[in-house]
């Protein structure tokens, strides 16, 4: 990992920031799970200085211990709301698609109609109390893993996107909103661990957008 929160300060920073702000303190807080992680490697030696969790944690940052959304159960189904579910994804359709496209940073159409037929196919509509702005979440953490092929650019591939550890059913997301971090993670394999908050907006600028911003705020102002 990347980065992990100063149990101290409770801020999140590198391992470059972790040694200018948190004096001699090594163990940290995984922002992910909670669990404590370490400073591991040496800049001395061929692999570079980063965050890691003790032997046997449960955290999802770990592939092996990733449960996969459309593994979970959910508590109850509600029929009337799957169609109403159903009836608001046709009609955003496009945007849907935009928003899941920025997350990823560019997803094929032909992915992203596997995502839709995977959470159809589970019958993810009719998941009790499920709301619309949850929808792009869960298509993204119901595949696997996003590998080149799914993806219109290869400057970032195989990752996931995981949801918070503490979910039991899969309705707990939104049924549960007290004790469920309402965030989703992008877990990169080079140990970038992006969270998402989840929020009703549709209209996400990608993260291949942000040079362009600052070269042209730099350049207007």
């Amino acid at each position: 990992m990347k980065y992990a929160i100063d149990k101290v300060a409770g801020k999140r920073y590198s391992i470059a920031e972790w040694k200018i702000h948190c004096e001699n303190r090594t163990i940290g807080r995984c922002e992910v799970c909670g669990e404590d992680v370490y400073i591991r490697a040496k800049e001395t030696t061929s692999t570079a200085a980063h965050f890691a969790h003790y032997q046997g944690t449960k955290c999802p940052t770990k592939a092996g211990n990733r449960t996969p959304f459309l593994n979970l159960r959910p508590s109850a189904i509600d029929e009337k709301n799957s169609l109403e579910i159903r009836q608001e994804l046709e009609r955003q359709l496009y945007k849907v698609y935009n928003k899941c496209s920025a997350l990823t940073g560019g997803l094929r159409i032909a992915t992203f109609r596997k995502l839709i037929q995977n959470c159809h196919q589970r019958n993810v509509w009719a998941y009790k109390g499920l709301t619309f702005k949850y929808v792009p979440y869960l298509l993204l953490a119901s595949h696997e893993k996003f590998v080149k092929e799914d993806l219109t650019s290869t400057a970032q591939i195989n990752f996931y996107f995981t949801l918070a550890p503490a979910i039991r059913y899969s309705d707990d997301l939104w049924n549960q909103q007290k004790n469920v971090a309402q965030s989703i993670w992008k877990v990169c394999p080079d140990g970038e661990i992006i969270n998402y908050p989840i929020d009703a907006d549709l209209d996400v600028e990608p993260e291949w957008f942000n040079s362009t911003r600052k070269q042209i705020k730099k350049m207007i102002f």
